[in-house]
């Protein structure tokens, strides 16, 4: 009987060795740099990135049908009076343009609109980067991006190109993450045909 005792008790050692060492594995699978919630972390950041560059080219698209429905209103295709890189620009600024495609408020007095999806990045000299500001996108971003204009958190911004003309011709959204390193996300569809 002693024998058995012991063999019992070097199993119960054991097992409780086992389960040890499943329980440090199981944790470090779940937590560990490569593990289940990093995982996780690093798709609902990537989630929020897609969601913002969606939600502003949804906005343009938008902005297009616009112009297209106010160029074709008289029967005439004048799409060009009342879209281009510009005024996508500043309809994203939360500028509006009257029924012949002109900018109705000017640089020195902006609109108050309630819809500005961005707008002048703060401390940028060049004038062609902009914030985008999250509380005005039909999606909800919960976590990510969230930074105050130009501050020292994580954000987003579009930054803009010209063409010799002096026309926006591109425009693209970056994440400025808090190493504030920039990641460019994707560029925003100015460019749309029907």
């Amino acid at each position: 009987m002693k024998d058995n005792k012991g063999v019992t008790l070097v199993a119960l050692v054991i097992t409780i060795i086992v389960l040890l060492i499943l329980a440090g594995v199981t944790l470090y699978l779940t937590i560990g740099e490569n593990g289940v919630l990093r995982k996780a972390e690093k798709v609902e950041i990537t989630f929020n990135k897609s969601e913002v560059l969606e939600a502003l080219n949804i906005a343009i698209t938008e902005k297009y049908l616009d112009a297209y429905s106010k160029a074709t209103k008289d029967g005439k295709m004048n799409i060009k009076d009342h879209y281009d890189g510009d005024k996508v620009i500043y309809f994203l600024r939360g500028y509006e343009s009257d029924e012949n495609g002109n900018i109705m408020n000017s640089e020195e007095n902006p609109p108050e609109s309630t819809q500005k999806y961005i707008e002048p990045l703060n401390g940028d000299s060049t004038g062609t980067k902009f914030f985008v500001k999250l509380d005005t996108l039909k999606r909800t971003i919960n976590k990510y991006g969230k930074g105050e204009n130009g501050s020292s958190t994580d954000y987003f911004y579009v930054e803009t190109s010209k063409d010799a003309e002096n026309k926006v011709n591109k425009a693209t959204l970056y994440y400025m993450n808090l190493d504030e390193t920039p990641e460019e996300i994707g560029d925003l569809q100015i460019q749309q045909s029907i």
